[in-house]
């Protein structure tokens, strides 16, 4: 794109990152254009709504994420859950203790309650 556009170009994507992910990269970043292009897949909309990554793709491993969420409209960033070892037991018993903010688990709380 850089040669395409004769521009400096700076592209803050990171495989298996959402677009949410991105952001705080590029904030974490200085001296950016005046112009900013955020592009993503369609499948980066459920990773920007997830805490715990394991609930969108099952895996022997547990990955956690930050996010954010939308409030008084500004976004406010939802901080990498902190599970310790010993409490991984007591987080798959309650969830909702460790997750605030994880779209899936609520969404099957959900669909479970009727």
């Amino acid at each position: 794109m850089s040669e395409l556009i004769e521009c400096r170009v700076r592209n803050f994507g990171v495989g298996g990152y959402g677009s949410d992910q991105a952001q705080m990269k590029f904030l974490s970043k200085t001296n950016h254009s005046d112009i900013v292009f955020l592009n993503h897949f369609s499948e980066n909309i459920i990773r920007n709504i997830n805490q715990f990554r394991n609930f969108i793709y099952p895996n022997k491993s547990f990955v956690f994420k930050p996010r954010y969420i939308i409030k008084n409209d500004e976004l406010e960033l939802v901080p990498l859950p902190q599970i310790q070892k010993k409490n991984i037991n007591d987080f798959f018993l309650q969830p909702e203790k460790y997750l605030s903010e994880e779209y899936f688990y609520q969404a099957m709380k959900a669909a479970f309650k009727n």
